[in-house]
């Protein structure tokens, strides 16, 4: 994925961490991370949540590396990972043009 490399840093941030996810299947697991996002804290403080397209829990990472390579290493399914933290920072990223 060299060619990724001169990409805005917000795209490519994207790329690396939702690889090849339906925007569908990232919307559904986000929406259920939000609704129990502070059942994740609780158990999960300040670790990277994977979470499968069932909203089963795959692993919970000290890395967001880690996460990574867990969510891509599930292949029946679309995975996703979060941050276990409180707030919208958990899982809003803001782009900007430049």
């Amino acid at each position: 994925m060299e060619e990724l490399g001169n990409l805005n840093p917000c795209i490519k941030f994207i790329i690396d961490n939702y690889y090849s996810i339906s925007m569908d299947a990232l919307t559904k697991i986000m929406h259920h991370f939000i609704a129990h996002q502070d059942e994740y804290v609780n158990l999960f403080p300040g670790k990277y949540v994977v979470i499968r397209a069932d909203f089963r829990t795959a692993g919970a990472f000290d890395s967001k590396e880690d996460a990574r390579k867990c969510a891509m290493s599930i292949t029946d399914m679309p995975a996703a990972f979060y941050p276990a933290v409180p707030g919208e920072k958990a899982y809003t990223i803001t782009l900007r043009s430049i």
